[in-house]
């Protein structure tokens, strides 16, 4: 009887890890090499390109003399669309650019859209049959399945240096948003007293290397309280916060479209901040931070790097200074 009732456990665990490993493989194929955004935007202004299509965000440039293309997945396509259209226009009209074609095909990425549920569901399935297996049998059994929702807390690595505002360079629009959530952490009773129902969740969402996880840190910062960090996998298996007991829960996501419409639903993350790609100041002000400590030629003129930089991140940012 028990080793009848095994072969599907065993059956079961097989499937789960020949669908991880392929998971894996799929997520470690190698990807081919593009250039940066800066370095496509050169080639148009230095008058290489001969023709090109942007297809959604797939760029294809075909060069002057030469054979093969060059292929460059861009962020989006409005973005691109208003940065260069005008020179592109400008090269067409003078004959430097022989053609050009714009198509917004819009087509949703399904495959893109349900791997993180993906691996979630195989994520959870398997802990669920490990538990289930070392509980078997087992009179307490239940006493650690009863402590799944535990997550693994990081407190901040650094206690002695927090983050502000200050440290966050070309967001001021996103930390205006934030400053309520800063005063409710330092005076909630102020808005507890009155009766106000503070957002138990922010969602941050974003482009990636936008400096969400640098946000949060600073609202923690600035409202002089620990930042307590906590991963995808075990924010899950969260049951969430009471009203108003002093705990605000702060997540970021690159992709808010696919996020299941239960998160988003009022007692949950009931506020969502945009933190987007930053402007030509953001950009003159990151780069600042993270030129400080590094020895510059006197001809370096941040500003204009900035200008040269359109589409940057701040990560792309600290790396190009990197």
């Amino acid at each position: 009887m028990r080793q009848e009732g095994k072969r599907p456990n065993a059956i079961f665990f097989l499937v789960v890890l020949l669908s991880s490993l392929a998971l894996v493989n799929y997520l470690t194929q190698p990807r081919a090499e593009q250039p940066s955004y800066a370095e496509v935007k050169l080639l148009f202004e230095q008058e290489k390109v001969e023709s090109f299509t942007l297809s959604d965000t797939t760029l294809t440039l075909k060069l002057r003399g030469e054979t093969k293309t060059v292929t460059k997945d861009v962020y989006d396509f409005d973005l691109f669309y208003t940065d260069m259209n005008a020179l592109v226009e400008a090269q067409y009209a003078a004959g430097i650019i022989k053609d050009y074609d714009y198509h917004a095909d819009h087509t949703p990425n399904y495959l893109a859209m349900l791997l993180p549920y993906v691996v979630a569901i195989l994520g959870i399935a398997a802990i669920w049959y490990f538990l289930s297996a070392r509980n078997a049998g087992a009179a307490g059994g239940g006493n650690e399945l009863s402590r799944f929702g535990g997550a693994a807390v990081q407190r901040g690595r650094d206690a002695k240096r927090r983050a502000t505002f200050a440290d966050v360079a070309g967001a001021d629009e996103e930390k205006e948003e934030l400053r309520e959530i800063v005063d409710f952490l330092r005076e909630p009773d102020k808005f507890t007293e009155l009766g106000a129902r503070i957002p138990k969740g922010v969602l941050l969402v974003g482009p990636p290397g936008t400096g969400k996880t640098r946000l949060a840190r600073a609202v923690a910062g600035e409202a002089e309280v620990e930042f307590l960090s906590i991963s995808g996998s075990d924010f899950v298996e969260m049951d969430g916060f009471g009203t108003n007991e002093g705990v605000v829960v702060m997540a970021a996501t690159n992709r808010a479209d696919i996020l299941d419409p239960a998160l988003l639903r009022p007692g949950r993350f009931d506020r969502q901040v945009y933190v987007g790609l930053p402007d030509i100041k953001g950009r003159e002000e990151i780069l600042k931070i993270h030129t400080k400590n590094k020895p510059l030629a006197e001809d370096v003129d941040l500003k204009q790097v900035a200008r040269g930089t359109s589409g940057f991140s701040g990560a792309d940012l600290e790396n190009l200074a990197n």
